[in-house]
């Protein structure tokens, strides 16, 4: 028939053809085999005891080591700033009587200034340098550049009258590491969406440290986002703190600011070298950034 004679003419081969077609299986057949293998054998990050540090763990000259200056970073550690704010003529400044010349002056943005006096005004206060970082919008290295010159003194009746307007600011405005949906559908512009988006960063974080990382929040307007700084405060007590010299990889590659690729290095890194003095260390290691650092450290402590 027709088709008997189409399938010889395609499918009949000579000696050499039938040499070359065994070859080729051959070579594919290994392919597949050593495919298989490496999908089955754990790599060397996988497997924290083969890391190797000389090849993983190689402290690069040129990361520069910026410490972040919150509650947790000790006073005397010293670093260097944005050079952008060389022209600054620093001097001593109280940041809770300064007004906002007096900031902008100090190379604070005219608009963070005004912003910073508003949340004054509405019966906010300062007790420390990491307290400015409570201002939506602050620049960091600008908060850096400042500390050494940040001078806050408090006399008792000042005390007594800051703590009662902290009281009745805290009655006022909302907790943002505490409040449930239904508080937050009660600032304007915080739907239901906006509210359960929030919790659920909030609880994937471990809690909210600074206004910005609300940014995070899918399709989260600045509108929206300057009406929750404005009608809430940031309890930064609440937030929870990952112990970098006794933790597993679980709580660290589940935070969303670091992979986990990076936290099995960090917990390699440890076992290897031993425990971490403090937790800007976890930059010596090629796989965290400086800007990376910033972002996780209010999360990590290393005692």
């Amino acid at each position: 028939m027709r088709w008997r004679q189409v399938l010889r003419n395609y499918f009949t081969f000579n000696r050499r053809e039938r040499r070359g077609i065994i070859l080729l299986l051959a070579v594919l057949g290994v392919l597949l085999c050593v495919q298989v293998w490496l999908r089955m054998t754990p790599s060397a990050l996988e497997v924290t005891d083969a890391l190797d540090p000389s090849m993983v763990f190689v402290e690069d000259p040129r990361v520069s080591r910026q410490a972040f200056l919150d509650t947790m970073v000790d006073p005397e550690d010293s670093v260097e700033v944005s050079r952008s704010l060389d022209g600054v003529v620093w001097h001593p400044f109280d940041p809770n009587t300064a007004t906002s010349e007096d900031l902008h002056a100090l190379g604070l943005d005219e608009r963070i200034a005004e912003r910073l006096v508003h949340f004054r005004e509405k019966g906010g206060t300062f007790s420390g340098v990491a307290d400015l970082h409570v201002v939506y919008g602050m620049d960091s290295s600008w908060v850096d550049a400042a500390a050494s010159y940040v001078t806050i003194e408090v006399s008792p009746m000042q005390e007594q009258k800051q703590k009662e307007r902290e009281e009745k600011v805290q009655m006022a405005l909302i907790d943002l590491n505490r409040a449930d949906t239904t508080a937050l559908m009660s600032i304007r512009g915080v739907g239901a969406f906006y509210a359960r988006e929030v919790v659920k960063l909030r609880d994937r974080l471990g809690g909210f440290f600074r206004y910005d990382q609300l940014l995070d929040v899918y399709h989260m307007r600045d509108e929206t986002l300057t009406n929750i700084a404005e009608n809430s405060f940031i309890d930064t007590t609440l937030v929870t703190k990952i112990n970098i010299n006794a933790c597993s990889v679980d709580p660290l590659g589940k935070h969303p600011y670091l992979t986990w690729k990076q936290a099995k290095v960090i917990v390699s890194y440890r076992q290897q070298h031993g425990p971490y003095s403090h937790p800007r260390e976890i930059t010596n290691t090629r796989m965290v950034s400086d800007s990376i650092y910033l972002k996780i450290a209010p999360y990590l402590i290393s005692r």
